[in-house]
């Protein structure tokens, strides 16, 4: 039995030997569509640096140490950004945490130029010592920053919780599942090397050509700019849907204020062009802003900032480094408005 196994074993390697090379010959290309999940957390590489490995509750998380692509900082031993504080907490210091996604970690901009960074020198200029620890992930959403406060922040004991949110993570399409199921399963795993390999040869190309109903393309490219899931009617899962935002804010509110901290959101406005493509947004912006009324959650409105800066000649391009990520300006309007906030209330603390 063995023989017959082994004879049957090698025969098969020898035909897809074959066939490989006779797709090979015959210049066969077929590009497989990714995965979901895949699509969104590009094998952990962010601007082309390794920065994210897979997480069994926050999907995925920064990598400790891992170079910041587009800045050349590192991150610290936590995977936080900028000179996180030690978790013991210093006497008549106050601590900021910062969560959210690229918007929340300052995709585009220097660790100090974040919007927390500037809110904490501004506090320090009136007289409150202040810490930031910057916990934010590029393309996580409020399912993931939940996860992370949980699993990575609590400890850290801040006085105020500042989250970002612009809708623009959550409005995508679901991963597979949206990202409150996600969260309770964990992430699809990792492939093996074996899984690799089959999808990288012409044999796995010509499978996955046959079960996409032997199609050209697995996906239309379309225009580069559309944003198919931005339209509000789209029938597809997102990654948390609208009617999910209340219920995710209350819940994080709760952990916060579990650990005698305030939650603040940090509302963001979408450059204008990803606003364009994305009309759901307004629909996230506004569920969101209903919900921290009702919740009694302190906001900053980001989109009222940008506009005043527009109104007094400052460019999109001064504010955002990308679809809804803030600029050098943008994170400088935004931290004086935290610190604006926070001064009376850190004040009395």
């Amino acid at each position: 039995m063995l023989g017959r196994t082994a004879l049957a074993t090698c025969g098969a390697l020898v035909l897809a030997g074959v066939l490989e090379a006779l797709l090979l010959l015959a210049g066969f290309a077929h590009a497989r569509a990714p995965e979901p999940f895949e699509r969104a957390f590009a094998g952990g590489r962010v601007d082309g640096y390794r920065f994210l490995e897979r997480d069994l509750r926050e999907l995925w998380r920064t990598v400790p140490g891992a170079r910041v692509p587009w800045s050349g900082d590192v991150l610290d031993a936590h995977g936080f950004r900028g000179a996180a504080p030690a978790p013991e907490r210093a006497s008549g210091v106050a601590r900021i945490a910062v969560l959210g996604g690229s918007a929340a970690i300052g995709r585009g901009v220097g660790a100090e130029e974040t919007f927390g960074h500037v809110a904490a020198r501004e506090l320090d200029a009136r007289g409150i010592p202040c810490e930031v620890v910057e916990a934010g992930v590029p393309n996580a959403t409020l399912v993931q920053a939940r996860a992370r406060w949980v699993r990575a922040l609590h400890a850290w004991k801040p006085d105020v919780v500042l989250l970002a949110f612009s809708g623009f993570e959550e409005h995508a399409p679901a991963l597979g599942a949206s990202d409150v199921e996600l969260a309770r399963t964990g992430p699809p795993a990792e492939p093996g090397p074996l899984v690799r390999l089959a999808r990288g040869s012409k044999l796995g190309a010509f499978g996955a050509w046959i079960a996409s109903g032997c199609s050209s393309a697995p996906e239309a490219a379309g225009d580069a700019g559309a944003d198919p899931a931005g339209d509000p009617a789209w029938p597809g899962a997102r990654r948390v849907a609208i009617d999910d935002v209340r219920a995710e804010l209350d819940e994080l509110a709760r952990l916060v204020r579990a650990e005698g901290a305030e939650l603040v959101l940090v509302a963001l406005p979408a450059r204008p062009p990803a606003a364009r493509a994305a009309p759901v947004l307004e629909r996230y912006a506004r569920a969101a802003e209903s919900a921290v009324a009702e919740l009694g959650i302190a906001r900053v409105d980001g989109r009222a900032l940008f506009a005043a800066a527009v109104a007094e000649g400052a460019t999109y391009q001064d504010l955002f480094a990308g679809p809804a990520e803030p600029a050098q300006l943008g994170h400088a309007r935004l931290g004086r408005a935290v610190a604006e906030l926070l001064a009376d209330r850190l004040a009395r603390r």
